[in-house]
C-alpha cells in the first residue's frame, strides 16, 4: 500500500499562542491549501470535524513541532489523525539545506512541515501516546519536579538576601522553607527588630513552632542578645528584606509540609466561634464551679475547674 492510499491528506501545523498556521495537501495533488486557526478549543475541534466529514474518516497525517502541549492534547483525541512530532532542530536543518537565502518568499514553518511530511513520511515515526495512567504519572512527576526546583530557587534566594544584611538569621530560623522561618522573617526581618522582643515571647514563638528543646532555644536567645548587625544602612537592609513582596510566604507554600503544618498551627489558636461560644455562657460556667453538688458529681474534672 503506497502512502497516497495510506493517508488521505497531509497537514503541516505551525502552532502559536494566539493563532495556528495550517498548510493542507490532499494526497495525489500538488497544490496546497493554507489558512489560520484561532487558539481556541472550539475553533480547533470545528476544524477537525470538517476534516472528518470531508475525508470520510480516512487517515490524515499531521506534522507539528511539539510532542506535548495544548494542540497535541486536543488532536490526540481523534483516532483518524496520525501525528508526526518533528524535532525543531531537524526542521531548521531541513530549511537550511533547501532554502539558504533567507528571503521573504521562503516557505513558512507550516509549509515546510508539510513538505517535510509529504516527501519523507516513510522515514518518520508516527507518535503513539502512552496509556492514560502512564501519561498521568509522567505529568505528576514533571509538575512535582518543577515545584521542587522552584522551592530550591526560592530557598537560595532568601539565603542570598539574608547574607547581605542579616546572616545570623540563618542560624535562628531553622529550615528556610519552613513555616517557622516564614513567620520569623515576617515578624522580625532585621536584627534590631528581633532584639527588641522579650526572651519569653521568643520562647513562646519557638514552642509554638514545635521547637521544644530548651538548650537550643537558650542558645539562640543568647546569640540574639549578643549579636551585632552586619550593617545598619537602610539602603541595604530594607531592599534586601525577604518579607517584602511575599517571598517568605511563597517559599513556605512551596514546601510539601506547608498545608499540614499550617493546619496544625491553626489548631493551637482558638477560633473566634469557639471564643464566642464560651463567652455566651459565663453564668453557667460559674454555676458549675460554685455548686458543691456539682463538685462532688464531677470529681474527675481538673482541680483548677472546681475551685
Amino acid at each position: 500500500m503506497n502512502k497516497e492510499q495510506e493517508f488521505a491528506a497531509y497537514v503541516g501545523l505551525d502552532w502559536g499562542d494566539r493563532r495556528h498556521t495550517v498548510h493542507l495537501q490532499v494526497a495525489g495533488e500538488r497544490s496546497a491549501e493554507s489558512f489560520e486557526l484561532e487558539q481556541k478549543p472550539e475553533a480547533l475541534h470545528e476544524w477537525v470535524a470538517r476534516l472528518l466529514e470531508r475525508f470520510q474518516g480516512r487517515l490524515i497525517a499531521i506534522a507539528i513541532e511539539q510532542r506535548k502541549g495544548a494542540v497535541i492534547h486536543a488532536l490526540m483525541m481523534y483516532a483518524f489523525l496520525v501525528l508526526f512530532p518533528i524535532n525543531p532542530k531537524a526542521l531548521a536543518r531541513y530549511r537550511e539545506a533547501f532554502h539558504t537565502s533567507g528571503a521573504k518568499d521562503d516557505p513558512t514553518d507550516s509549509e515546510l512541515l508539510l513538505d517535510f511530511l509529504s516527501k519523507h513520511s516513510d522515514r518518520l515515526r508516527a507518535w503513539i501516546p502512552d496509556s492514560e495512567l502512564t501519561r498521568k504519572l509522567q505529568t505528576l512527576c514533571e509538575q512535582r519536579r518543577k515545584l521542587v526546583n522552584r522551592r530550591v530557587a526560592l530557598d537560595n534566594r532568601i539565603t542570598s538576601l539574608l547574607k547581605q544584611y542579616f546572616p545570623q538569621a540563618l542560624d535562628w530560623i531553622g529550615d528556610v522553607a519552613s513555616l517557622q522561618a516564614c513567620d520569623f522573617l515576617e515578624s522580625w526581618s532585621t536584627l534590631d527588630a528581633v532584639q527588641r522582643v522579650s526572651p519569653e515571647k521568643l520562647r513562646t514563638f519557638y514552642r509554638r513552632h514545635n521547637c521544644r528543646k530548651a538548650s537550643v532555644i537558650s542558645e539562640r536567645l543568647d546569640q540574639i542578645a549578643r549579636a551585632r548587625p552586619l550593617t545598619t544602612d537602610s539602603a541595604i537592609v530594607e531592599p534586601y528584606s525577604p518579607d517584602r513582596g511575599g517571598l517568605c510566604r511563597a517559599t513556605a507554600r512551596s514546601h510539601p509540609r506547608y498545608s499540614t503544618t499550617r493546619q496544625a498551627h491553626r489548631r493551637t489558636v482558638p477560633s473566634a466561634s469557639r471564643t464566642r461560644s464560651v463567652r455566651q455562657f459565663p453564668r453557667r460556667r460559674r454555676c458549675l464551679r460554685s455548686s458543691p453538688a456539682n463538685r462532688l458529681r464531677n470529681r474527675s474534672l481538673p482541680l483548677d475547674l472546681c475551685r
